[in-house]
C-alpha cells in the first residue's frame, strides 16, 4: 500500500472515494480502527437503509450524512438536474452540511440524529439565511414531526429523504 498523507479530523465525517482495490478500506482500518463505516457500494446495505433509514438509529450523525449524500446523489443522477452540492463554514466554525444551488434554487440541509430540535440547533441555518434570504433551509432530525421554526422546515430524517424529490419540484415516477 502507499503511504497517504492526510489531515484527518477524527470528529468530523468525510467521504472516501477512489477507485476500486487501491487500499481505501485498509487504509480506514489502520487509521480509524474506530470508526463507523458504511459501504453503499454494497446493493444489499445501500437497499435496506433507503427502503429504512430509521435503521440508523444506533449509528452517529455522520452515518446520517452519508446516507443523505448518497440519495441526494442518486436523485441528481436520476433528474438531470443542474444542481452543485457543496457545505457552508464561517471563520467563526458555525456550518451546514449541505447546500445545494442551482436552476431549481438555493437548498440548505443541516442532518442530526437527536429525536428532539432544541432552538440552539438551528443557529447556522438561521445564519445562512440572514445572509441569503431566499434560500429555503432543512433540518433533517432523528424525530417524526414536521414543523417550522424560525424559518426552518424541521422535517424527520426518513420523511426528509422521501420528499427530498418534492422540496427540488423533481418527479421521480
Amino acid at each position: 500500500m502507499y503511504p497517504r498523507i492526510y489531515n484527518i479530523l477524527k470528529n468530523k465525517s468525510f467521504f472516501l472515494f477512489g477507485p476500486r482495490s487501491t487500499g481505501k478500506t485498509t487504509w480506514l482500518n489502520q487509521v480509524l480502527p474506530e470508526a463507523v463505516s458504511i459501504n453503499l457500494l454494497h446493493t444489499e446495505t445501500a437497499r435496506r437503509l433507503l427502503a429504512s433509514p430509521s435503521r440508523l438509529e444506533e449509528m452517529d450523525g455522520a452515518s446520517l450524512e452519508t446516507l443523505f449524500f448518497q440519495h441526494y446523489r442518486a436523485l441528481a443522477e436520476f433528474s438531470h438536474w443542474d444542481q452543485e452540492l457543496s457545505y457552508w463554514r464561517t471563520a467563526s466554525g458555525e456550518e451546514i452540511d449541505f447546500v445545494s444551488y442551482g436552476s431549481a434554487g438555493l437548498f440548505v440541509f443541516e442532518i442530526q440524529r437527536t429525536p428532539l430540535v432544541k432552538n440552539s440547533d438551528l443557529d447556522s441555518l438561521k445564519l445562512f439565511i440572514k445572509d441569503y434570504p431566499m434560500a429555503k433551509a432543512f433540518l433533517l432530525y432523528g424525530g417524526t414531526e414536521r414543523f417550522f421554526l424560525d424559518g426552518v422546515e424541521c422535517i424527520g430524517f426518513e420523511e426528509g429523504l422521501k420528499k427530498l424529490p418534492d422540496f427540488f419540484g423533481v418527479k421521480v415516477f
